[in-house]
């Protein structure tokens, strides 16, 4: 059960940076519920809504003023509804319910359920939540959840790069129809990649990469990623963020953790201490981190390095030129 101090967990970071590892260990407190999936599909919903009413958004860049009181209360409610403390439940609504339009009335029923239980009894739970798109909402989260601790993290551009060039081509495009929001309004023509579909996040003025090689891609998804990160947390008190990296996360998990710990409230016992102790593989090919993998794709990573100088050293890693 959530102690009275402890507040909502918001994990900031570039796609393939760490944020499922770093959830993957702080979501297994008793303190936090989670919707055990990434809130993509609550947004999708506000979108879809929007389309019905002829607005789109011509990338993940949300901000408060794209939302009215309605909007606002649909999100909170959603959070809500769709976060519980047990990981089945979680698992069995996004796997199985979800994906099932003859199941889809128990889904309902589920969730409908657990927000009235929480509003009648007000119950306060704090959610953990990771989803790499927030990097371009930020200011939307913190009106979600005004007192919510933000946790960023970042990672060496060069092993960040070249994991999104892997996460890009490991598995293959589907030919259906994308049901991606907010939708590509270009036809993608990007070198090394022969899917029709784009992948992570959407960051603004990716119509200047849809025909450029799939390195250039990545690393622009990686500087956008960072710098709007950078830019949304610059208005979040310095008592309600951290940073960490990737790097120190892989290489000294339990140092890391509890020092979030400290940080944030949570206590470092439990669940959470074991599985800090001995972290999780959570990456696609369920292999320890390797900090010589990148190597495979030096050529391609060296290509974009010189442009991403600046945003590189001011996230702490050296010119690599």
């Amino acid at each position: 059960m959530p102690t009275k101090n402890v507040k909502p967990i918001i994990i900031i970071g570039c796609p393939r940076s760490g944020t499922t590892l770093l959830y993957s260990i702080l979501s297994s407190s008793k303190e936090l519920v989670s919707l055990h999936n990434e809130s993509r599909f609550l947004f999708r919903k506000f979108y879809k809504k929007n389309l019905d009413k002829g607005i789109s958004f011509a990338s993940d860049v949300l901000r408060p003023n794209d939302l009215d009181e309605e909007d606002i209360k649909y999100f909170r409610d959603e959070f809500l509804k769709y976060s519980f403390s047990s990981r089945l439940i979680g698992k069995l609504i996004h796997k199985v319910l979800r994906r099932s339009t003859l199941l889809k009335p128990l889904e309902s029923l589920i969730v409908e359920t657990n927000l009235l239980l929480k509003k009648l009894f007000l119950i306060k739970q704090c959610i953990i939540e990771k989803t790499p798109r927030n990097c371009f909402k930020i200011e939307v989260m913190n009106l979600l959840f005004p007192d919510a601790y933000f946790i960023y993290i970042k990672r060496d551009p060069r092993t960040n790069i070249s994991s999104l060039i892997d996460a890009w081509t490991y598995r293959k495009s589907s030919k259906r129809i994308s049901k991606r929001l907010p939708a590509l309004r270009y036809k993608l023509n990007i070198k090394g990649y022969e899917g029709s579909d784009w992948k992570f996040a959407l960051p603004p003025g990716y119509e200047l990469v849809v025909n450029a090689p799939l390195e250039e891609v990545c690393a622009f998804q990686w500087q956008k990623s960072n710098e709007e990160a950078l830019k949304g947390l610059e208005k979040i008190p310095n008592d309600r963020k951290i940073t960490i990296s990737y790097e120190d996360l892989v290489n000294n998990t339990p140092a890391v953790i509890q020092s979030i710990c400290d940080f944030t409230g949570l206590k470092y016992t439990g669940a959470l201490a074991c599985i800090a102790e001995n972290p999780p593989q959570v990456n696609y090919l369920q292999e320890k981190p390797n900090p010589e993998k990148w190597k495979k794709n030096e050529e391609l990573v060296a290509k974009v390095l010189p442009r991403l100088e600046l945003i590189s050293e001011k996230l702490g890693y050296k010119s690599y030129n």
